[in-house]
C-alpha cells in the first residue's frame, strides 16, 4: 500500500505510550501509530454497524426473543431454494 509522509500532533503523555508500544512489539512509532489508527477505525465501523442493527431491530417491532426461530426460518427456506 502506498504511503505519504503526514503529519499529526499528538499529545506528549499519547506520544509517549505510542512510542511505548512501538518499542514492545518491535515496531517503529510510524508502524505503531497506523495500526492503532486501522484498529480504531475498524472497531468504529462495526460499532455503527451495530448501532443501525440495534435501530432496525427496535424499528421492525420483532421482538429479540424470536430473532433465533426467525433466522432458523430463514436459512431453512434458503437452503430449500
Amino acid at each position: 500500500m502506498a504511503s505519504s509522509d503526514n503529519n499529526i500532533k499528538v499529545s506528549e503523555e499519547l506520544l509517549l505510550r505510542l512510542e511505548a508500544k512501538a518499542s514492545a512489539e518491535g515496531r517503529n512509532v510510524n508502524e505503531a501509530a497506523e495500526a492503532a489508527l486501522r484498529e480504531v477505525l475498524h472497531e468504529k465501523s462495526w460499532q455503527e454497524l451495530l448501532a443501525r442493527g440495534r435501530q432496525y431491530g427496535q424499528a421492525s417491532a420483532i421482538d429479540e426473543d424470536r430473532v433465533p426461530d426467525i433466522v432458523r426460518e430463514y436459512r431453512k427456506e434458503n437452503r430449500e431454494r
